[in-house]
């Protein structure tokens, strides 16, 4: 993949002294999205979370440079979305809850946005997941509650609900047609 000879080229630039080469945050989120879009790569899930986990690490070394942004996680979201592995969508919506609740901590950099919430909805609905339905139809009613206060840039498009409807269409659990119907109706 370039983006990741590019990411590589750099860091082989910086550790040989030329520190206007640092790479930073952004530069492994946009190689880490890039990564995740590709469905070619059959590891593409494993190198978006090669290099979240060494971002982790370097943030963790005291390097805030490289702590992992939003845009980072929803690169680890989409391609956990896309992987339709099993146990990807767990791991999505676990990510979306770590995200929120850092944020609420006071961590602007983890703010979730309308990508991070469609993505973990898209994997929900992709999953075999018996509880998917109603964990989708959860984050759906908060983005719509956080519409309610005032977050415009969270309003579900027909993507989402579509998501939705497809993952309590899925739902084994008792209720779920009737959620369904509910969402369509909206």
């Amino acid at each position: 993949l370039r983006c990741q000879q590019l990411l590589d080229h750099m860091n082989k630039l910086y550790h040989a002294g030329n520190t206007y080469m640092k790479p930073d945050a952004y530069s492994y989120a946009a190689t880490m999205s890039a990564w995740s879009n590709d469905r070619r790569h059959p590891d593409s899930l494993e190198k978006t979370m090669e290099l979240l986990h060494k971002m982790q690490n370097l943030c963790a070394l005291g390097d805030a440079d490289f702590c992992p942004n939003t845009v980072a996680y929803t690169a680890v979201i989409n391609a956990l979305a896309r992987s339709g592995r099993e146990g990807a969508a767990d791991q999505a919506y676990d990510i979306l809850l770590q995200l929120d609740k850092q944020f609420k901590e006071g961590n602007e950099e983890l703010k979730p946005d309308f990508i991070c919430y469609s993505a973990v909805i898209d994997a929900l609905a992709k999953s075999e997941d018996e509880d998917a339905g109603n964990r989708a139809l959860d984050l759906l009613n908060h983005m719509v509650t956080l519409v309610e206060m005032g977050c415009d840039d969270m309003r579900p498009n027909s993507q989402v609900y579509l998501s939705v409807i497809s993952a309590l269409g899925k739902s084994k659990a008792r209720g779920a047609a009737d959620a369904a119907q509910k969402v369509l109706n909206e």
